[in-house]
């Protein structure tokens, strides 16, 4: 698979020629293996508790995950700054922390083919909140009239 083809959201916050650069950083150290993860996170939630609207919240949360893997010893760092210095400090981080000799090797990284398991075809956060509130309260007035001894229903 090109590379042209990893042009998505996460790779124009990290660009791909830096995750290589991240990679050799990793490795310098005579690692056997290394990886990186980079994360988008976006939630939104809305919660009921005694037939009111409690609570709403929406939060975005992006970071790189690196782990360096020198034989038995594996090296793990996280960094929510995506600028280049503070990434390259948490690779060489990642590779102190698996504490392994050796000598930097530049490293070339390639797109490859991943099943999607767990389609989602409706992301959460593009409901609109007054729809998330109208199921709560349909859901809260199910509940209430079940049983008459339900007195407290609480959902998000």
């Amino acid at each position: 698979m090109p590379l042209s083809t990893m042009q998505t959201q996460l790779t124009q916050s990290v660009p791909v020629s830096l995750l290589e650069e991240l990679l050799s950083i990793s490795m310098e150290r005579g690692a056997s293996a290394a990886d990186i993860y980079v994360e988008r996170t976006t939630a939104s939630s809305v919660s009921l508790e005694e037939k009111k609207i409690r609570a709403t919240a929406h939060s975005v949360s992006m970071g790189v995950g690196i782990r360096v893997i020198a034989g038995t010893e594996v090296g793990y760092a996280y960094c929510d700054d995506l600028n280049p210095a503070a990434l390259k400090k948490t690779a060489h981080v990642a590779a102190s922390i698996a504490k392994s000799g050796g000598s930097p090797a530049p490293m070339q990284i390639r797109a490859c083919p991943v099943p999607d398991r767990y389609p989602i075809h409706v992301a959460p956060d593009s409901i609109p909140p007054a729809e998330k509130v109208a199921l709560l309260k349909r859901g809260d007035a199910t509940a209430h009239a079940y049983d008459p001894r339900i007195t407290q229903v609480m959902g998000s």
